[in-house]
Formats: C-alpha cells, structure tokens, sequence
C-alpha cells in the first residue's frame, strides 16, 4: 500500500499500523497523538519516486546508493510532475497557517533552547 504524505510536524517517536483498518497511529514528542486513514496512493510507483526526488533533491541510484540531483534535471522533474498533476504542488490557506504554526514552534523552541544554555 502506497499512501500520500502524513503532515505532521515535530518529531514521530512511534508508528503503529493496523492492517485491518488501514490505519496508522503516530505518537510524536510533543505527546500528540494522530491517526491517519490511509488511501492509497493512484499515481505509479514511477511517479511517486519522481515526485520524491523532486521533494528531496535526491534520487536513488543503480547500485542503491542516495545521489544528489543535477540541479536542471530537478528543474524539469518538477515542471513535467506540476504540469500533470498540479494538485500535488498546490497550496491552500490552511496548510500556510499550519506551517506558520511549524515555523513559530520551531522558533519559541530554539529561543527556548538558546535560553538555557545562555544561563
């Protein structure tokens, strides 16, 4: 089963899949815990692994190793994956405000860390 992405921020200590339903149980170090409804993914394993590689900037190799991508070749992954599936690149407002959200808790976290090392 191939599923989209999970959105989740902060860090996962644990992932519990449930075959029979299809689901799966996160629980993150700020103590949340999620569950997500997986729908499997329709796009071909080819373009899921093009998709990532454009997320990543890495690809994997023949011999299975993790290479860097040359910058034009990105460049045109990305333009051919946005021009036929468009959807996968766009925005909507609430996934701004949740990476807001992300950015203002990373920040309060690192001035918080910056804190008590300063004292």
């Amino acid at each position: 089963l191939v599923a989209p992405p999970f959105e989740q921020f902060g860090s996962i200590n644990r992932a519990y899949f449930d075959n029979a339903t299809k689901r799966i149980l996160t629980a993150s170090h700020d103590s949340t815990l999620r569950i997500w409804n997986l729908v499997q993914d329709q796009r071909s394993a080819d373009e899921i692994g093009k998709y990532s590689t454009v997320l990543t900037g890495k690809q994997i190799s023949d011999d299975y190793n993790l290479t860097s991508v040359p910058h034009d070749e990105l460049v045109e992954t990305y333009k051919r994956l946005r021009q036929k599936s468009p959807e996968y690149f766009a925005v909507t407002p609430a996934e701004i405000r949740r990476w807001d959200e992300y950015v203002d808790w990373v920040v309060n976290l690192d001035s918080f860390s910056n804190k008590e090392t300063n004292e």
